[in-house]
């Protein structure tokens, strides 16, 4: 990710654009490979966000969140070129392999924990991203981004085009399909805890 962060600022963009992106782009490369599984996809992706974002930069100057706006551009991207490609849909038990580059932007949570809490955080972390691999691409989607990476429902709602009751709706029943999943298995998870190892 480093790599292509110092990439990306070498080609010295117009100095107003990398002031207005700059402070998103960590942020569009985590999505980015939330959705796609894979540094070198997300880094894709994420490039061609920028190209197709490089045009519209008056747009981005005008917004006061550009937050939720770039996480659309960037998810419909993904959709399109998921379409175009027939990307299968990621495998979130596959993500530890590129949990090193990954991990850069995903600090441990406590890390003065002691090794056996770790493990068992690890553990839960695994059992959590299996169940959240089984969703459907809707309820991953949401689960994503409002609970793994704490988008407001209004913040989704501009991301997704969807009216806000139907994402309050789309949120709950994701959940309740994630709580049966962690719960079908030996040991219980409680659903919030268990979103809470990821954030």
């Amino acid at each position: 990710m480093t790599e292509f962060l110092n990439r990306w600022r070498s080609k010295r963009p117009k100095a107003s654009f990398e002031t207005l992106l700059a402070p998103h782009v960590d942020h569009l490369y985590r999505l980015a490979y939330r959705f796609t599984g894979s540094a070198h996809s997300a880094e894709d992706l994420v490039q061609d966000v920028l190209v197709k974002l490089f045009r519209m930069q008056g747009e981005i100057a005008r917004l006061d969140k550009p937050r939720p706006w770039l996480a659309r551009v960037l998810y419909h991207e993904y959709v399109d070129r998921w379409r175009r490609e027939r990307l299968a849909p990621v495998n979130l038990s596959t993500l530890d392999s590129g949990e090193a580059e990954f991990g850069e932007h995903e600090p441990d949570p406590n890390p003065e924990a002691d090794p056996e809490r770790q493990a068992i955080g690890m553990q839960l972390r695994e059992q959590l991203l299996a169940a959240i691999a089984q969703l459907n691409e809707d309820q991953r989607t949401v689960i994503l981004f409002h609970d793994v990476e704490g988008y407001t429902l209004e913040e989704l709602s501009v991301v997704l085009s969807q009216p806000l009751g139907t994402l309050k709706s789309r949120v709950h029943r994701a959940r309740t399909r994630l709580r049966e999943i962690l719960t079908r298995g030996d040991e219980t998870i409680s659903a919030s805890n268990a979103l809470s190892l990821l954030g």
